[in-house]
């Protein structure tokens, strides 16, 4: 088995509102399949979280937001239907999961996701909102990933952004930046501004804790999902975190 994450920058414009890539979403979802391996999908919310949360004051208190935090769900939702209206398409049968629901007192209960891995369903889970106390805080697709890996133990952990893997600089504002083909260590990455689960550097922390349970954790371009067929070859055109 293994786990793949589709990133809210590449399956939606970030810097537009409710905006779904669709072509790019099915290409990869097309690929991932063709794969042949099981997996289990994660998503992020892009376009359809990070902006109305940011425009909301979310994380942060929901008193006298309610009808916001409604909105949110809403959107939220909206995406992950429009990603398992794809995988039905495609001959697949996806169980949806999200944190909003799994939240339990200081935890996340996923025994319902593991029950539907061995029911020979596939799981799809999405970096969404949820509530503590008066509060609406986010649980990002990234410790989602970090959480079902923890617990499944596939064989690799792969994410699908939308820039090639993890480079020396932000190559979205540093043009002459350089691919890291094998990371090691921490990289200085600016986060995006209208991203409130903290850019790349908060994925590639969780990334990297992914790495140290010993399971192969990978990131390439989604724009470019055939390059999971070298996944497990010297040539493989992405990052691979050690």
């Amino acid at each position: 088995m293994i786990a793949i994450k589709l990133g809210g920058s590449f399956i939606t414009d970030k810097s537009s509102y409710r905006t779904f890539k669709r072509d790019e979403s099915e290409r990869a979802l097309r690929e991932i399949i063709k794969f042949g391996e099981p997996f289990v999908l994660v998503h992020g919310a892009g376009s359809f979280g990070h902006i109305l949360c940011k425009k909301s004051g979310f994380p942060g208190t929901y008193k006298g937001k309610e009808t916001q935090l409604s909105k949110v769900k809403s959107d939220t939702a909206n995406l992950n239907a429009l990603i398992t209206e794809i995988l039905l398409e495609l001959g697949m049968a996806p169980i949806s999961f999200s944190p909003f629901y799994l939240r339990r007192k200081d935890t996340f209960d996923y025994s319902s996701v593991l029950r539907s891995v061995e029911a020979g369903f596939l799981p799809v889970l999405y970096g969404d909102i949820y509530i503590d106390g008066n509060d609406v805080k986010i649980y990002s697709g990234d410790s989602i990933m970090f959480d079902i890996c923890n617990l499944l133990n596939p064989t690799d952990a792969i994410f699908m952004g939308d820039v090639d893997g993890i480079f020396d600089r932000d190559p979205k504002i540093y043009p002459e930046s350089q691919l890291l083909r094998t990371v090691k260590t921490q990289q200085d990455f600016n986060a995006i501004s209208n991203d409130v689960t903290g850019g790349m550097g908060g994925k590639f922390i969780a990334m990297k804790k992914i790495a140290s349970l010993g399971i192969r954790t990978s990131m390439m371009n989604g724009l470019f999902p055939e390059r999971l067929n070298d996944l497990h070859n010297d040539n493989f055109y992405g990052s691979v975190i050690k």
